[in-house]
């Protein structure tokens, strides 16, 4: 959207006229996979919801073997999404329309629900890596924060206790 403007004001300047950094600033990923987390679990609920009308003994056509429960108090107690979070999110069209296309036929409904549960836990995957690259880098930044004032000072009291602190100062001032 600003590539225009930012073009126009770097050739504003002659090059090694100017330096200049950009920042940008977005959605934080884990936001974002927080997010699709909960629209996923929204549809998977909707697509139960159907099935349950549609198919009242649904579940006993799933495999057990598949493990596609997918336990909402875990959705709240491991990624921090409440069930009122999740029945408020506003599903894309996209996602609304797949689930009334399935509507209609019972095959297709239960497809629709293996995808959605094995996405789930696709996101879930990917949910836990935010998780992990955030703890990487709070203890890169927590092992790059070091308190150098003893250091510093211990050097600025040697200087002083040579006799050549003054000659510094006096330089550093133009004296």
């Amino acid at each position: 959207m600003a590539r225009d403007k930012i073009s126009q004001r770097i050739s504003q300047y002659e090059d090694g006229d100017i330096e200049y950094n950009l920042l940008s600033l977005c959605e934080s990923p884990f936001k974002a996979v927080q997010g699709s987390v909960a629209e996923n679990a929204r549809s998977i609920l909707d697509v139960e919801k159907t099935l349950a009308t549609v198919i009242p003994d649904w579940r006993l056509f799933i495999q057990s073997q598949l493990d596609l429960s997918i336990p909402i108090n875990e959705l709240e107690s491991s990624f921090g999404l409440s069930i009122d979070r999740i029945n408020n999110v506003n599903l894309p069209e996209s996602a609304r329309k797949k689930i009334e296309e399935a509507t209609s036929d019972p095959e297709m409904l239960m497809n629709l629900y293996k995808a959605l549960v094995l996405e789930q836990k696709a996101l879930r995957s990917e949910y836990m890596q935010e998780i992990a690259s955030i703890a990487q880098e709070d203890e890169q930044a927590a092992r790059r924060k070091e308190d150098h004032t003893p250091i510093v000072y211990t050097a600025i009291k040697t200087l002083a206790e040579a006799g050549v602190l003054k000659d510094i100062v006096r330089d550093l001032r133009g004296d």
